[in-house]
């Protein structure tokens, strides 16, 4: 009976003192519901309580306290990770919401350095079902680096006839990002147009300072329409295709390049993303519970290669980025970022740069060198001269221009895995003559795209030779396009 007495007694303290430690955290957290009637009440004299009750459990009996004390932490703990979820509340969440908002409020965006900048991304997806949405999905999930990910999409239409389906999209994808084991924060918008609704993800993602500073815009892909992706959880899929965000493309050329200039004018670096559907044959996400993994049929790590390209005469327009401009800089942070994953760490990180005929190589050579030393990035290098110099280009289509260097980059890509280029921005390819564009242009602008109206003036001639290069450029391999303000 006396040993039976000690244990209900220490059981007793512990639980008091439990009791005393919610109630301060209760009104340390400055839970607005929380309405004691004892008048004399005080978060102060409930702390003091809760540790007056655990020092007396261990002065009555220490080897016993010990064991309650175990015993109790075990309870919490197995209780806070195997329960079903339940309607009372957790004091943890206004622990954590607490906590959040004090530190958030405490980020400064002035005290900002570059050597502290990390990718924070905005996904945006036209098409929720396309094939390779959910390869994609997880690859910006190891892009972000411990920063922000918020998956974007827009739902088109008013509150009277789409907001049901918007509701229903929403919840879809709160439980898809647990689904595909994604630390992301799903972001649907309502909007009359697609571009409003685009402006406003990125304008309104994030809270404070803590918003993305890179928008990953997947290319549209005609061959995918009316496809879905089976790595994607069937509540998704079927939210998706019922609210139109899935099964066709509606962003059109003219659409994805204002969305490429809108996030340019926020300050937001653009990856244009193309060719993802290929990861999920080279098996490099097959984990349970869509876990990102690296594996092999044989159960090894599958090796492979990360190419960063610098085409520094690519589309020749003004502002080209050669490899000490900012875009190919960021495409060799991002992937660098990308090998210190599980996903891609047994891959090869390999600089390809392409020079005109008749550079002298092995001074690009000795400055790509001292580079990637001066920025401490591990990585071969290749530098590539092209068979023709470039002022023999001048007479060449944009797209003939793209074929031509898409030719060498499959040339060298045998054991890629997924690539990053650095390419220019639509305002800066408005700079070549309309008669290069190619694809049987006219030399007689056709009308300026309505949702294209309010920026620099493109026409959809050049939105569509535009999208089209990109296709081509990333065409065969998973492509990341990079560019960065």
């Amino acid at each position: 009976i006396p040993n039976i007495a000690s244990v209900t007694t220490q059981m007793f303290l512990f639980c008091y003192s439990g009791l005393n430690f919610s109630c301060f955290a209760l009104r340390a957290t400055g839970a607005p519901n929380f309405r004691p009637v004892f008048k004399y009440f005080n978060r102060y004299i409930s702390l003091a309580g809760s540790l007056i009750c655990v020092v007396l459990a261990f002065l009555i009996e220490p080897l016993i306290a010990g064991g309650a004390l175990i015993v109790c932490v075990g309870m919490v703990v197995v209780i806070s990770f195997r329960s079903p979820q339940q309607e009372w509340g957790d004091i943890g969440q206004a622990f954590v919401y607490h906590q959040v908002r004090k530190y958030l409020l405490r980020l400064d965006q002035k005290r900002a350095h570059v050597k502290f900048w990390r990718p924070s991304m905005l996904l945006l997806l036209d098409d929720c079902g396309a094939p390779g949405t959910a390869s994609l999905i997880r690859t910006v999930n190891s892009l972000k680096k411990g920063g922000l990910y918020v998956v974007g999409s827009v739902v088109v239409g008013s509150r009277d006839n789409r907001g049901e389906d918007f509701h229903q999209l929403q919840d879809a994808w709160t439980e898809a990002v647990t689904d595909l084991n994604v630390k992301a924060f799903p972001e649907i918008m309502l909007s009359p147009s697609l571009r409003d609704g685009i402006r406003s993800l990125l304008l309104g993602s994030g809270l404070g300072a803590l918003r993305p500073n890179t928008v990953v815009l997947p290319l549209a892909d005609q061959s995918s329409v009316g496809k879905s992706d089976p790595g994607l959880p069937e509540l998704l899929q079927q939210a998706a295709f019922k609210t139109g965000n899935a099964g066709g493309l509606r962003m059109t050329a003219a659409q994805l390049c204002s969305a490429f200039d809108d996030a340019l004018f926020f300050r937001k670096n653009v990856v244009i993303s193309t060719g993802f559907d290929l990861i999920e044959s080279r098996r490099f996400f097959s984990g349970a519970n869509g876990a990102a993994m690296h594996s092999s049929s044989s159960g090894n790590a599958q090796s492979g290669s990360i190419y960063v390209w610098c085409i520094p005469h690519f589309l020749r327009c003004q502002g080209a980025a050669d490899f000490k401009g900012f875009s190919f800089n960021l495409a060799l942070q991002l992937a660098w970022v990308l090998k210190q994953t599980s996903a891609f760490r047994h891959c090869t990180l390999r600089v390809a740069v392409v020079c005109d005929k008749g550079d002298d190589q092995e001074k690009i050579q000795n400055e790509v060198d001292r580079l990637l030393l001066d920025v401490r990035v591990d990585a071969s290098t290749d530098i590539i001269s092209l068979d023709h110099p470039i002022e023999t280009w001048k007479d060449k289509s944009v797209l003939q221009r793209v074929d031509a260097l898409h030719c060498v980059m499959m040339e060298r890509q045998q054991d890629c895995v997924i690539s990053l280029v650095n390419v220019p921005s639509p305002t800066e390819m408005a700079t070549l003559p309309l008669s290069a564009l190619g694809s049987g242009a006219d030399e007689q602008e056709d009308d300026v795209q309505e949702e294209y109206r309010d920026t620099h003036g493109l026409s959809n001639q050049r939105c569509t030779a535009y999208v089209e290069s990109l296709s081509k450029l990333g065409r065969g391999f998973p492509t990341f396009m990079v560019h960065g303000v």
